[in-house]
């Protein structure tokens, strides 16, 4: 029954290969290292990224044929458990969804001010100031972090 590690390391080993590929066509064709370089280019690797960790993560979390297979069937065309957003949001996470997606925005402007720091206005933070956020931001953690936690499911297996 691990045959969801297996395919988990198979997709993060082709990735890593298709990584290597786009970096050694980039250095052949000046083009394609420019694209990479501009904020599409970072967008569409970003999103290459993060679509291939999210769809491995499924077979590391359900490693049994049975389990990951049935996730496949259902993950596209089955409509959402209608008690999910008050059991997930509302109960374990303690805010709603739109709360839940006015943070992430939040992550992602500051994300976006960062890149227009540090590759538009070519600056970046000094060492001090950073050493001064950590603490602040391990605050930050601890305060938003759930009072109850699951097992670390990395664990599991």
């Amino acid at each position: 029954n691990n045959w969801g590690f297996l395919i988990w390391g198979g997709l993060h080993g082709a990735g890593l290969v298709l990584h290597r590929l786009t970096q050694t066509v980039g250095k052949t064709i000046p083009a394609v290292y420019k694209f990479w370089l501009t904020v599409p280019g970072m967008l569409v690797g970003w999103g290459i990224t993060q679509g291939l960790v999210f769809f491995s993560w499924l077979f590391f979390r359900l490693p049994a044929p049975r389990q990951f297979n049935l996730a496949l069937q259902r993950i596209w065309g089955t409509p959402a458990d209608a008690q999910f957003s008050q059991l997930v949001y509302r109960e374990s996470l303690g805010f709603s969804f739109g709360e839940l997606m006015l943070m992430l925005w939040g992550v992602v402007g500051l994300m976006a001010l960062s890149y227009l720091f540090k590759r538009g206005l070519k600056l970046e933070l000094g060492w001090p100031v950073k050493l001064l956020l950590v603490p602040l931001f391990s605050l930050l953690a601890w305060l938003l972090a759930p009072a109850e936690t699951l097992p670390y499911i990395y664990f599991d297996f």
